[in-house]
């Protein structure tokens, strides 16, 4: 109250809320940030994450698409648009914005989440291919991408070829 100006002051304040978690309190906080400072992305990510986790997707759509136009964080943008877009069970709108994650830090993920839209589609051959057509050569984003695959078939009720597969993910990565 005594430095209502002070933006690091104030996101420090809602980064404490989070960590109190009072999320719907910590959104308020990064909401007066956004007038301070509307074009920080810091703070529209973080007001975008907290109104998914609130379960408001139409605001975290808003803040998102404002985040998308800077370019240096518009693959992250991206990536949460994909989640809103899922969440709201637009399928198609959340594959496109997944595979509009450039390489980088979220593209492993979003490439997942591809994998599995396409599973829960029925298209479990067609996951599994866009999976193995990844080709990363780091051992956990190897791992990362046999958990996926095993997973999707689990989830398919074809545990045979899930532990076919964890047996090769064994050979190739061992005491995993």
């Amino acid at each position: 109250k005594q430095q209502p100006n002070d933006i690091p002051l104030r996101l420090a304040y809602a980064r404490t809320l989070i960590g109190a978690n009072r999320h719907a309190d910590a959104l308020t906080q990064f909401e007066i940030l956004l007038k301070q400072a509307p074009d920080n992305a810091d703070v529209l990510l973080g007001a975008a994450l907290l109104s998914i986790d609130l379960k408001n997707m139409d605001k975290a759509e808003g803040y998102l698409t404002q985040l998308s136009k800077q370019p240096k964080r518009s693959g992250e943008a991206s990536f949460y648009l994909g989640v809103v877009a899922e969440e709201k069970k637009d399928f198609a709108a959340a594959k496109q914005w997944y595979a509009s994650v450039p390489p980088g830090e979220n593209y492993l993920s979003a490439q997942i989440r591809i994998a599995e839209l396409m599973a829960r589609q029925g298209d479990i051959e067609g996951a599994r291919d866009h999976l193995r057509g990844l080709g990363f050569a780091d051992p956990s984003q190897k791992l990362r991408i046999y958990l996926a695959e095993g997973n999707i078939l689990y989830q398919a009720g074809q545990c045979a070829p899930a532990m076919e597969l964890y047996d090769a993910a064994l050979t190739e990565i061992p005491d995993n």
